[in-house]
């Protein structure tokens, strides 16, 4: 079992390597952002990730509430969105997957993955 965690560490550092050169190659397509994620304008952003870990509850219904008014298509998390927010935006928020992701503090964690459907203006009714 060691062996299986060895290889995946290494895939894992691996496709990291990979996805970080593309993003040297192609810096106008990636942009990083590291802030108050309340107060940063994500609103183009298409894959948005959040250490959330310790978010609280508060803070996840206003991350849910600025992604649906954006154009992001996934959103990650470590900390998956309380019940209630899944609830109230179950059209527009919706759990894709979950995959252990190698952290510093333990082997692995799980990281959440949703899929976005923003919300959408209504459309004007032709006359």
């Amino acid at each position: 079992m060691r062996r299986s965690v060895t290889l995946y560490r290494t895939f894992i550092c691996t496709r990291a390597l990979v996805y970080f050169d593309c993003a040297l190659k192609a810096p106008q397509r990636i942009t990083l952002l590291c802030g108050d994620i309340a107060k940063t304008d994500f609103k183009n952003g298409t894959h948005v990730y959040a250490g959330s870990l310790l978010f609280p509850d508060v803070l996840m219904a206003k991350i849910a509430e600025i992604i649906l008014k954006g154009n992001a298509k996934t959103f990650s998390t470590l900390r998956r969105f309380p019940e209630n927010i899944e609830s109230i935006h179950t059209r527009q928020i919706k759990l894709w997957k979950t995959i252990d992701v190698v952290v510093s503090w333990q082997e692995t964690a799980p990281l959440y993955i949703y899929k976005i459907r923003p919300l959408r203006q209504p459309t004007p009714m032709l006359g």
